[in-house]
């Protein structure tokens, strides 16, 4: 697996520029397909997600690999990668370069046209989605101009709908969730999909 990710910062001089650095990585090791039997309730699990093992990760600098040593496990440097796939976040964001055939498959299974539901700044959105750790399936909820809302079990993933990025997975995404229905009410905000629960 080799792919980009785009990390923004602005710059402390007083024009607070907005820098992009393109950090590329090689992912390398071995994955087996894991039956997801952890949670009873499987209607909103992936049936069978990849269980990556033996892994080692280089960063590539000016052309040549240097090995990436980061503090934590290197798990998830993969199963993140492949739900940003998944997620379809934009080239300025994030870019997939090479995926083996077994783990594209698994990405084309969330891309097909059965779960295709509608396209927001040109950029097609998905009724199911997987989790960070890709052992969950999120269901499209609401879409806003500024937001993608996905839920399962009573979390939310969030997205920018301009580009897929992924916003929250954790408890600001309710907040955040919260806004949005608050921003649908004084008209700040558009709702595109979902049901208007602003009445």
């Amino acid at each position: 697996m080799e792919f980009y990710v785009i990390e923004f910062h602005v710059t402390e001089d007083s024009h607070g520029q907005i820098v992009r650095t393109k950090h590329q990585f090689c992912v390398y090791g071995t994955y087996c397909w894991k039956k997801n039997e952890d949670i009873e309730n499987t209607d909103n699990n992936v049936s069978i997600y990849p269980k990556f093992n033996d892994l080692s990760v280089t960063r590539v600098l000016d052309g040549k690999e240097i090995p990436y040593n980061q503090r934590g496990s290197l798990k998830y440097i993969p199963t993140k990668a492949i739900s940003m796939e998944i997620h379809g976040t934009t080239k300025e964001m994030y870019q997939m370069l090479f995926l083996d055939e077994g783990l594209k498959e698994f990405v084309s299974r969330f891309h097909s046209d059965e779960n295709y539901v509608l396209s927001v700044c040109d950029l097609p959105i998905y009724k199911y989605i997987v989790s960070s750790d890709l052992k969950e399936r999120f269901e499209l909820h609401m879409v806003t101009n500024d937001f993608i809302y996905y839920s399962c079990d009573g979390m939310l993933d969030v997205l920018a709908t301009n580009d897929h990025r992924l916003v929250s997975d954790n408890e600001f995404a309710d907040i955040c969730y919260l806004d949005s229905i608050e921003n649908i009410k004084n008209g700040t905000e558009k709702l595109i999909f979902g049901t208007n629960q602003t009445t």
